[in-house]
């Protein structure tokens, strides 16, 4: 790294999700930032009191096809695209009397929600694949050195921390970081695209291309052997029942690589039967015991004395919703991992007393 410091005095503003965003405008606004937007953001800032200069005062340039170029224009980008370690550049963009940009917020259209989960097709789907965005975010992440890029709300928070600490003297190793989420995002965002379109075209057939684009939900205690490093990571286009989608309720230790596998093996298992008043109880990814009974409690005692001594330390799964008498009974026993789509209040409390029970 070369220790660079990046000063932010103007901010390009163009999001979709406007989550925090009015905080984060006031923030700038209040250290003096020129706030720069166009479209929806512009006027969702303004109604909210914020002073904003429009994109096209820059550009010269109207909106253009419904919408769809925006900030595609040199004023933009040479502004964004410019180093400012390197005096050529300063003096080209000044000659073409562009300013250069410190920070860019940008986020996407939400194609993944819109699209893959929305059920969205055809043209209207196509109205929902963001060119301007990827551009801009693409821009400043590769100009880390001199320009700031955010590309989520999530982030805001933390950049309005780095600048009270650092008096506003952005550090170089907050921007690379911000850069790498950016390319992490813009990367995501491209793989989703395809492989929507190789559905639509695919036949059913299997891609040329594999592209997965997938989150981490959590660090493990390690992987599969305990001198490995472990992560689980997921698809977050994937809307289905899966751990994934699910709240954990970590305790004393974190989940295990071998805790995920026999999670999943039992949410697996349950699938097998739908609306009936299942329990497992999985050891080893392989079920000890399964079965279906009038009541819950029923159904885990059933399945735990299946295999007794093989249940020790295994993972329960439920069908329905834990309640107190089932918690009871599981209770009574050493398990790892008890899995249900729901708890009764009672039932999470008398678990939770559970020392290392996840």
């Amino acid at each position: 790294m070369l220790g660079i410091h990046l000063k932010v005095k103007r901010a390009l503003v163009s999001v979709w999700d406007k989550k925090g965003l009015e905080e984060l405008a006031k923030f700038l606004s209040d250290r003096e930032v020129e706030i720069i937007s166009s479209g929806g953001t512009k006027r969702y800032l303004e109604e909210r009191g914020a002073t904003v200069r429009g994109v096209e005062e820059i550009t010269g340039f109207p909106e253009m096809l419904s919408g769809r170029v925006k900030t595609l224009h040199p004023a933009i980008h040479g502004g964004i695209l410019a180093r400012k370690w390197l005096g050529e550049d300063l003096k080209e963009i000044d000659k073409l009397g562009i300013e250069p940009l410190d920070l860019v917020v940008v986020n996407l259209y939400p194609f993944e929600e819109a699209v893959l989960k929305g059920g969205r097709e055809g043209l209207e789907a196509l109205e929902f694949i963001d060119i301007g965005g990827p551009t801009l975010i693409r821009a400043a992440a590769k100009n880390y050195l001199s320009v700031v890029v955010l590309t989520s709300p999530k982030q805001y928070p933390e950049f309005m921390r780095v600048w009270e600490e650092t008096g506003g003297d952005i550090p170089e190793e907050f921007s690379r970081r911000m850069a790498a989420e950016a390319f992490a995002r813009t990367s995501a965002y491209d793989t989703h695209i395809y492989n929507w379109l190789w559905g639509q075209i695919g036949e059913g057939k299997l891609p040329p291309h594999l592209r997965l684009a997938m989150e981490m939900k959590m660090s493990l205690r390690y992987g599969e052997n305990p001198y490995q490093k472990g992560a689980y990571y997921y698809d977050p286009t994937y809307w289905g029942v899966s751990l994934a989608n699910s709240e954990l309720s970590v305790g004393a230790k974190e989940i295990s690589y071998n805790n995920i596998l026999d999670i999943d093996a039992a949410i697996s298992t349950l699938m097998e039967f739908p609306g009936e008043t299942a329990a497992v109880v999985i050891k080893h990814t392989t079920p000890s015991g399964v079965a279906v009974a009038d009541s819950l409690k029923e159904a885990f005692v059933q399945a735990y004395e299946a295999d007794s001594m093989s249940a020790f330390g295994g993972i329960v799964g439920l069908s329905k919703k834990a309640d107190l008498e089932t918690a009871e009974e599981i209770s009574k026993h050493f398990f790892e991992v008890v899995v249900a789509p729901d708890f009764d209040e009672e039932a999470f409390a008398l678990l939770r007393k559970k020392k290392n029970l996840r």
